[in-house]
């Protein structure tokens, strides 16, 4: 949201995309979906997002997964966390949540399966990525 505001820019504003991506793969819907591209930059700019427990409750998204993914989607970059190494940490708490999950519920999604997989690496490699 601070980009399409031309605001300054910091090492949380990788966050939120990651969010969007993150949201979309348990949800199999994107954040927001607009066909006009100047309404969808509002909605990114100003709208909440549903969190995804509302979204899918037949997913089975924890509550934890569903807190961090709305913290990353935050509109203000003092909302999300501090660095994208914070981000990690709250993944290895998070990460068995997802595998038990995906463990003991039959109507886990292959969505959060294969997110249980990829988290750990798209952290990382995300973390890497500094705005100029």
């Amino acid at each position: 949201p601070e980009q399409m505001q031309g605001l300054p820019l910091d090492v949380r504003v990788d966050q939120y995309p990651l969010g969007c991506m993150l949201y979309e793969m348990i949800s199999g819907k994107p954040v927001f979906d607009c066909e006009a591209p100047l309404a969808l930059m509002m909605k990114h700019m100003t709208t909440a997002p549903t969190p995804l427990r509302k979204l899918c409750p037949q997913a089975g998204v924890s509550e934890s997964l569903d807190q961090l993914v709305l913290r990353l989607l935050a509109k203000e970059p003092k909302g999300r966390f501090a660095s994208m190494r914070e981000v990690e940490h709250g993944g290895h708490w998070l990460y068995p949540l997802i595998l038990d999950t995906a463990a003991s519920r039959t109507r886990c999604s292959m969505i959060q399966r294969r997110m249980a997989l990829v988290w750990p690496i798209g952290i990382r490699a995300a973390g890497r990525v500094v705005p100029a």
